[in-house]
């Protein structure tokens, strides 16, 4: 396939859109993504759009195409995708991708996502990504959500990473910041 693309790209496209809906016509189309998003990025974002639910990978990789290109007006362009599994992949690898080189404004942009699944899993994505580089805050960050699943999954997942490489501190940090039912989750989840 990428000798093909090489040397015939559209035809090597063409090639693979006839495929039938599938795990070969994705992996075919994930080998083809870069150079189709560098050479027509609407018509590979409507593409990938027209996709069955379920084959979101092309999409993602899109979004962190466009995101390493314009990070500024990536998530605005993902807030206009229509709400679903997808749109939640989606806002989820950005997020990781974003927090990897600015975490606070990823954390900032998940705060003000509507409550739900796509908030969920964008905070965690945020949380995996900046938990390696700052513990500590991220702690004090996710000690702030409201009552609910993505403030449990949260700090399950700070106590989690941090205890692997400072427990004292993910001790102090239960001691001294959680009670109740987030203490005992954080315990549980293995800090």
């Amino acid at each position: 396939m990428l000798a093909w693309q090489e040397n015939d790209f559209n035809g090597a496209l063409a090639w693979v859109k006839k495929l039938s809906d599938g795990e070969a016509q994705e992996r075919s189309l994930l080998q083809l993504a870069h150079r189709w998003w560098q050479t027509d990025a609407a018509a590979a974002w409507g593409y990938a759009q027209s996709l069955p639910d379920g084959q979101d990978r092309l999409a993602i990789l899109f979004v962190n195409f466009a995101f390493e290109q314009d990070p500024k007006a990536t998530p605005q362009w993902v807030a206009t995708l229509p709400d679903g599994i997808r749109k939640e992949r989606v806002v989820a690898s950005m997020t990781a991708v974003w927090a990897a080189s600015e975490p606070r404004a990823a954390a900032e942009y998940v705060v003000n996502l509507p409550a739900g699944p796509m908030q969920q899993e964008a905070a965690i994505s945020v949380v995996s990504a900046w938990t390696a580089q700052e513990p500590a805050m991220v702690a004090n960050w996710v000690s702030t959500f409201p009552e609910g699943q993505t403030r449990e999954y949260a700090i399950e997942n700070v106590a989690i990473q941090w205890s692997a490489t400072d427990p004292a501190a993910t001790v102090a940090w239960l001691d001294e910041h959680l009670t109740g039912r987030d203490r005992d989750m954080a315990i549980y989840a293995g800090a």
